[in-house]
């Protein structure tokens, strides 16, 4: 389970803030799983976009792949 508690589930957690331990989390997939799941990256990213929102960044911009 999520932070080692069996009622908290990644797929259910993911993606909104949590507090935690007086700490606000933001749980997301695991880098491995992403690997196996690439169809998953895009919720990834998007709970890596709330975190920098949060922490006042701005995400970087796209610009495709360099070559």
């Amino acid at each position: 389970g999520l932070l080692r508690d069996p009622k908290l589930v990644i797929g259910r957690m993911r993606g909104r803030f949590i507090q935690w331990r007086g700490m606000k989390l933001m749980p997301t997939f695991h880098p491995s799983y992403l690997l196996r799941s690439p169809g998953e990256k895009r919720k990834s990213w998007d709970d890596l976009q709330k975190v920098m929102h949060e922490l006042g960044l701005e995400p970087p911009r796209h610009e495709g792949r360099q070559a």
